[in-house]
This record gives C-alpha cells, sequence and structure tokens, in this order.
C-alpha cells in the first residue's frame, strides 16, 4: 500500500454527500433571492468547518452589490506563484422565484473542492 503524501488526508466518500445534500433544500440558489443568501451561507459555514483544523487557511466573504456573497478560502503556500481553484454555488433557474436548487449545477464542484480542502 503506498504511503500517503504528508499533510493529505485520503478520501472520504461519505463525506461527498454529506457536504452536498443540503443543497437541494434551498428552493433556488438565485444570486438577487433570499435562497440564494441562505445558500450562500450555509456554504461559508461549511468551508469555515472544513478549514478549521488548519490554522494557516483563512476563509472570508467577498461583498456584491447583490445579497449573495462570494467565498474565499486563502491557503498559503512557499511559492510566489498564485494558484487560483473556483466554483460557483449560485443558480439562476431563469428568475428569483423559479425552482433551481442546483444540485447538478455546479454543487458536484463545490463538493470537490469542499473536499479538496478538507
Amino acid at each position: 500500500m503506498a504511503e500517503e503524501p504528508i499533510g493529505v488526508s485520503p478520501l472520504k466518500s461519505s463525506l461527498l454527500s454529506v457536504s452536498i445534500n443540503p443543497t437541494p433544500s434551498f428552493y433556488n440558489r438565485y444570486y438577487k433571492s433570499t435562497y440564494g443568501t441562505q445558500s450562500g451561507t450555509y456554504l461559508f459555514n461549511t468551508v469555515k468547518s472544513i478549514s478549521a483544523p488548519n490554522p494557516r487557511i483563512t476563509v472570508s466573504q467577498f461583498s456584491h452589490s447583490y445579497a449573495q456573497p462570494s467565498i474565499i478560502a486563502r491557503i498559503p503556500g512557499t511559492s510566489p506563484n498564485l494558484i487560483i481553484v473556483s466554483g460557483h454555488f449560485d443558480s439562476t433557474g431563469g428568475s428569483s422565484t423559479a425552482r433551481g436548487p442546483g444540485a447538478v449545477d455546479n454543487a458536484s464542484g463545490c463538493v470537490v473542492l469542499m473536499e479538496a480542502l478538507r
């Protein structure tokens, strides 16, 4: 059995569904809706919780002219190079009143990023 790199935890497939499960419970994640703000709060708190074991990771929100913030997790490195990995958690569904939980609209991308962060 190959050894894992130092500091890298094994993938826990059971956590993938735990991370994504609340996403469909939001009526939609439209960036100008209350639901969009609620989903942003959920994701921010989840990312903070995942990051808590590593004090080097900082998690912040970036405010926009609309209510749904962007979430930024920073992991300092030793190189002057910057690597950006991103995903989106909003879903338009066409309007703020249309059903659009976004479980297949990049919720899977968000879960992959959260598991990589873990």
